[in-house]
């Protein structure tokens, strides 16, 4: 899952973060405990997208020696046979940094050195929050210290220009992110021009309000949403006399 430029970019959030931090949280007391909360948050929703398994599918299909038109029209629709016949349930892609089928997959993102699908899409858009509060703060505290400071630090000029291109960067992916909620539709499906689409808030971020705003792993949640667009995708191809390799396996539900 690891490559060498998908580690260097997530050092380079890590470190970039938390050298705004080191810089100003001496001279900024007011907002220090803030800044503290949301750089933890956002180093810890990090780690959690980076190292979470985005809801890789790992069964197997076998294509009949004889399929009606009907059933080559699923066959084509929810088996990547460009990848070893793998089950694909619509939404789902092939991701080549994981080397799998990633369910409801919206992008890979070096940033955090992993692909972005069902199971870590929430830890993603935490950490674009949680950044992006990290940084109006540190422009905010910046320019305090600018005001009521009688020299100019290159330094501070220099940590104030980064801080606020990162923001609009992380602004940027906001956007995209508040079109994916509000279309319903992946960041990768609308590059395909697929203009439907099933992703919604409490999908990705589950009823539970708490985990809405804290990295709070939820297995047991999202690992249900998983294993039932598994079921439902197999189930039509079971229709159409399409079974998986290791049907007989009592693990074949434990997909993701």
């Amino acid at each position: 899952m690891s490559t060498v430029s998908g580690v260097f970019f997530s050092s380079v959030v890590i470190f970039f973060l938390y050298y705004n931090y080191l810089f100003v949280r001496d001279v900024s007391v007011y907002t220090w405990p803030s800044h503290t909360i949301a750089l933890i948050l956002a180093i810890c929703t990090h780690l959690a997208c980076q190292y979470t398994n985005p809801g890789i599918v790992g069964i197997q299909m076998k294509k009949p020696k004889k399929m009606s038109k009907e059933a080559d029209k699923i066959w084509s629709t929810h088996v990547s046979e460009r990848h070893g016949n793998l089950l694909c349930p619509p939404h789902a892609s092939w991701s080549s940094a994981v080397g799998g089928i990633v369910l409801d997959m919206d992008h890979y993102c070096p940033w955090v050195n992993n692909t972005v699908g069902l199971m870590n899409h929430r830890y993603f858009v935490q950490f674009l929050i949680y950044s992006h509060i990290v940084c109006i703060i540190t422009i905010v505290e910046s320019i305090l210290i600018l005001s009521y400071s009688t020299t100019v630090s290159n330094t501070l000029i220099h940590n104030l220009a980064a801080a606020f291109l990162f923001c609009l960067f992380i602004t940027s992916m906001l956007h995209g992110q508040r079109k994916v909620f509000t279309t319903h539709v992946l960041t990768l499906d609308q590059m395909k021009g697929v203009d439907t689409g099933t992703t919604t808030w409490e999908k990705v971020f589950g009823p539970n309000i708490v985990y809405w705003a804290f990295p709070i792993p939820h297995y047991r949640y999202i690992r249900r949403v998983g294993d039932d667009i598994v079921n439902k995708s197999l189930t039509i191809c079971q229709e159409q006399n399409i079974l998986s390799v290791e049907t007989t396996t009592k693990d074949q539900n434990a997909t993701i």
